[in-house]
């Protein structure tokens, strides 16, 4: 198929005005006259260029090639008007940041709260209510019942906040930690980068083994990424502990919005001072109280085993339970929740902070797409009269509104890249 060529084509439509004016000469016109009386019979040049190029260009190439003119045209134009261009992308950047930083945080905390834990927003938490609607733990012996004789959990593990000092001395600082079942980590599916996770056979009798399992973060910073940490000991609330293991570095606890440091054995907590809200002086008397308020159980609900079906079962045990329980328990009934409606995990602190910086970060989204409105309608209407040429020269209103629409994508895209590339970069420092 030959080749278009718009060059061949303009000296054919020069070539064919020439013959026409010098037939008018050879009759009597002036030249003057005879070129005018051409063109007007002629008709319009460009749109006769461009309907021969729809001819011998397919339509989708010939579209490219404009937007492309387009493109190249508004570029042009804006680099004359640097102020207006870069006070558009400047609130684009604004206003995109702001909500995808926002949203992204929305979604991590709302979908997958954890870091480094499989569908962590379909855990679900069983925790004791007092008579007067307040959220406590669970005693140790009501959670080993509920842990050996559930049917609607997979696994079910018990965790315990708690903040701690690390080191002695001037080198001491604080830190978060968390008190742990021996199930906890293989619950979670979370495995060690260095040495061992905390076993069932952590949570074989009260005091025992003094062991802890530190964070990535704390292993590069306090022990400088010692691959031969294990084995060596750390001081936490004036107790030596030996370090068994190095979590993976994607994992940072089950505390949403908080880095937890060190996950020690639930047996180790009266040691550490953790205080179970027991009267009994000793640790062994602390995990038989069934008054104490030991641990939260979270664990996944089996697959087809509804909330309907996850609270009749705990409620059923409860009814067990209740019956050898003292009568001045306080504890007046079991909950299971989702979650994200669970107190102690963060995420119902900070999803409604989530929503609320949305909702900001929409109205300035709004905004600033206000002000680039009024900013666009004051440039167009400067330009009427560019605008009236191009449809007096032919042009159609399709074309014009293609060639406006360009010119805003020039200033949308820069705008939309460098915003996302800030959010890209404030994520890790705000997550």
């Amino acid at each position: 198929m030959p080749r278009f060529d718009d060059d061949d084509l303009q000296e054919e439509i020069r070539a064919h005005l020439k013959i026409a004016a010098d037939e008018r000469i050879a009759e009597g016109a002036d030249p003057k006259s005879a070129r005018q009386a051409s063109i007007k019979d002629f008709g319009n040049v460009q749109l006769t260029r461009e309907s021969a190029r729809r001819v011998w260009i397919p339509r989708w190439v010939d579209t490219l090639v404009d937007v492309a003119n387009d493109a190249r045209y508004a570029i042009r134009a804006l680099s004359k008007n640097p102020v207006f261009a870069l006070t558009v992308v400047a609130v684009l950047t604004l206003g995109i940041a702001v909500n995808a930083t926002v949203f992204t945080m929305m979604k991590s905390i709302a979908l997958a709260p954890l870091s480094g834990v499989s569908d962590s927003a379909g855990l679900r938490v069983v925790f004791a209510e007092t008579s007067a609607g307040r959220d406590v733990g669970i005693s140790y012996p009501d959670f080993q019942y509920l842990r050996e004789h559930t049917t609607v959990f997979s696994g079910l593990y018990g965790h315990r906040f708690m903040e701690m000092t690390l080191g002695r001395g001037r080198g001491a600082h604080p830190a978060f930690g968390e008190i742990v079942t021996g199930n906890y980590f293989d619950v979670l599916g979370v495995r060690a980068q260095l040495g061992r996770t905390l076993q069932m056979a952590d949570e074989a009798a009260p005091g025992r083994p003094a062991a802890a399992v530190i964070s990535d973060a704390l292993w590069r910073r306090d022990f400088a990424a010692d691959p031969a940490v294990v084995g060596k000991t750390v001081e936490i609330n004036n107790k030596i502990l030996t370090i068994v293991g190095v979590t993976e570095p994607s994992f940072h606890g089950t505390i949403v919005s908080y880095d937890v440091d060190v996950f020690v054995p639930l047996m180790m907590g009266p040691d550490l001072g953790a205080n179970f809200g027991s009267a009994e002086p000793t640790p062994t008397g602390v995990f038989a109280d069934r008054r104490a308020t030991v641990v939260y159980g979270l664990g996944w609900l089996k697959p087809g085993v509804t909330m309907a079906q996850a609270t009749a079962e705990i409620d059923g045990m409860w009814s067990d339970l209740a019956r050898d329980r003292p009568l001045d328990g306080g504890v007046s009934r079991l909950s299971v929740v989702p979650f994200r409606s669970y107190p102690g995990s963060g995420q119902a602190t900070v999803l409604p902070v989530l929503i609320a910086l949305s909702a900001m970060g929409l109205l300035v989204l709004l905004i600033a797409c206000a002000n680039i409105g009024g900013l666009v309608v004051v440039r167009g209407v400067s330009r009427r009269g560019e605008l009236a040429l191009r449809l007096a020269m032919g042009a159609s209103r399709a074309r014009i509104v293609r060639l406006l629409l360009v010119e805003n994508l020039v200033l949308a895209i820069p705008g939309a890249i460098v915003g996302v590339a800030i959010a890209a970069r404030a994520m890790p420092v705000l997550l």
